[in-house]
């Protein structure tokens, strides 16, 4: 059973004196970055991811969209529990992932500290710290460049609200073993347009899942133990501040390709309106009426690369347009899974 916060690896690439290119820490992206991705979860027979090596080409310029997401780079410490996570210099927050999860960037790594979520499904966020903490990258590194790493999550909670007869706690251990290798470079073709110099590493993590049960009578029992691996590759270059495409495996079936700045709407992908968004044509600000029960809006414009995003807050949110130009635009009002509510065009006035 998963219960993990699903991270993908957040290092970027920096060019070097050398063909291919080199991961280096001062490409991590900055707190206050947006980061929007598509995702393709069904795929034709034969589809394939490429192969490794040097000088590659991989083709995902016909890629579909079966969803969406939303990354946040934010300041730890100007979040709920960034006291937790005193060395945190770098959060992340992800529009389909309920919590918060805490970086370390340094000149040498990037390591995940823990996370604060729902992660045993109880309804009230708790605070998990890995130990050692998970070692996501490590600086500077090439192709055909590896690593491993060796991490855990341990944590007690009370369990009187499972609802299981004479059960007063609950623990839960997640071990995971990963290995990385960078084991191609090349060009990465998307949608939106050809990437070059750009790396695939290929991670592979074995996990094992534990939980225990604790009772009056019977003290400490196991209640389930689970062992599984994923993989994935994941495709970066030197500027984007996040990976451009990331292919996740469940086992050996490929389950889901996301990947960077999706032309995201088009003429048929307008979804019935059920929110009020006015004026339209706007000047400076815009009025979001909603039920309370979606997360943000995103305007692009009609090539679909973002433009602006703002959170909704409430029953009504004003957002400011002031700072962009006069013209046509699209906006796309998302829950808290990056799926979309409510789409359609705007018009802003100068």
């Amino acid at each position: 059973m998963k219960k993990t916060l699903c991270i993908p690896i957040l290092f970027l690439l920096a060019t070097s004196t050398f063909a291919q290119p080199v991961i280096t820490s001062t490409a991590v992206g900055n707190v206050g970055d947006i980061f929007y991705l598509g995702i393709q979860d069904t795929f034709a027979p034969g589809f394939s991811l490429g192969s490794p090596g040097a000088n590659q080409t991989w083709a995902f310029d016909t890629l579909q969209i079966n969803g969406r997401d939303t990354i946040w780079f934010i300041d730890p410490q100007t979040t709920q529990f960034g006291a937790d996570f005193p060395t945190s210099n770098l959060a992340l927050e992800q529009g389909s992932l309920d919590g918060t999860a805490y970086l370390e960037l340094r000149t040498t790594s990037l390591d995940i500290l823990g996370l604060a979520s729902d992660v045993l499904q109880t309804g009230t966020p708790i605070v998990v710290h890995q130990n050692p903490p998970s070692r996501l990258a490590t600086f500077p590194f090439t192709y055909l460049d590896s690593y491993n790493n060796v991490t855990n999550v341990d944590v007690t909670v009370d369990a009187t609200s499972f609802g299981i007869p004479f059960v007063d706690s609950a623990r839960y251990k997640n071990v995971q073993d990963r290995a990385a290798l960078c084991d191609g470079y090349g060009t990465l073709r998307l949608p939106i347009g050809p990437y070059s110099n750009v790396l695939r590493v290929k991670d592979i993590v074995s996990q094992v899942d534990s939980i225990w049960v604790h009772t009056l009578f019977t003290g400490w029992t196991l209640f389930s133990d689970s062992a599984y691996t994923d993989s994935s590759f994941t495709w970066w270059n030197d500027n984007k501040g996040y990976y451009l495409a990331q292919a996740s495996y469940n086992g050996p079936e490929l389950g889901s390709l996301r990947y960077q700045d999706p032309v995201v709407l088009g003429a048929a992908d307008q979804v019935a309106p059920r929110y009020s968004v006015y004026p339209n044509p706007a000047s400076d600000h815009l009025q979001i009426v909603t039920d309370g029960k979606v997360q943000d809006i995103q305007i692009t414009d009609l090539h679909g690369r973002p433009v602006s995003e703002a959170r909704l807050i409430g029953l009504h949110t004003q957002v400011d347009v002031g700072n962009l130009p006069g013209g046509c635009y699209l906006y796309a009002i998302r829950d808290k899974r990056g799926q979309v509510q409510q789409s359609g065009k705007l018009m802003l006035n100068r």
